[in-house]
């Protein structure tokens, strides 16, 4: 497979999963445009995109599968905890994720502000599942501070208060 074809093969990949996440062909098309972009381009914005793909045809257990062989390769890329911390939250990765929050926020500060918001509110939004109130807290708290216009990260501020009984 040439490189040139990556982006053919993540438009097959999309158009064969669509509707149809068990299909063999879904699962024959994953398993190819995973091995290509993995093996061959091994770059961090291809295993994005095939996670993302993988995600958008509710195939989130193979996402999750592809994603931490990413991580494993790329542990620096923001992008991919981002998505690592949204999956966790939809209940999809392994338990070597269960400190996806942290390792993410650690390096929230490489993506762009809205990027970086979403993160923040993952983030926070999983530790509240988990019950880390102190960590959600902080999180949430540099949510408001980066974009204080937001409703989200303040919903999730009043959230950890009242789950501590806190005004």
């Amino acid at each position: 497979v040439r490189m040139s074809d990556a982006p053919r093969a993540l438009e097959i990949l999309q158009r064969l999963s669509h509707g149809q996440p068990g299909s063999g062909l879904a699962q024959v098309a994953r398993l190819c445009a995973a091995d290509m972009f993995a093996r061959r381009a091994g770059q961090e914005t291809a295993w994005h995109s095939v996670v993302h793909a993988l995600t958008l045809a509710d195939e989130r257990a193979a996402a999750a599968e592809v994603l931490d062989a990413a991580l494993d390769l790329n542990p620096e890329s923001p992008d991919l905890w981002l998505q690592a911390v949204a999956l966790q939250a939809e209940g999809f990765g392994p338990e070597s994720w269960a400190r996806a929050p942290i390792r993410a926020y650690a390096l929230a500060e490489r993506l762009e502000p809205v990027a970086r918001y979403r993160l923040l509110c993952l983030c926070g939004e999983a530790s509240c599942k988990r019950a880390e109130w102190e960590f959600a807290e902080q999180v949430f708290e540099a949510a408001v501070t980066l974009r204080p216009d937001a409703g989200r990260a303040h919903q999730g501020l009043a959230t950890v208060l009242a789950a501590q009984d806190r005004p």
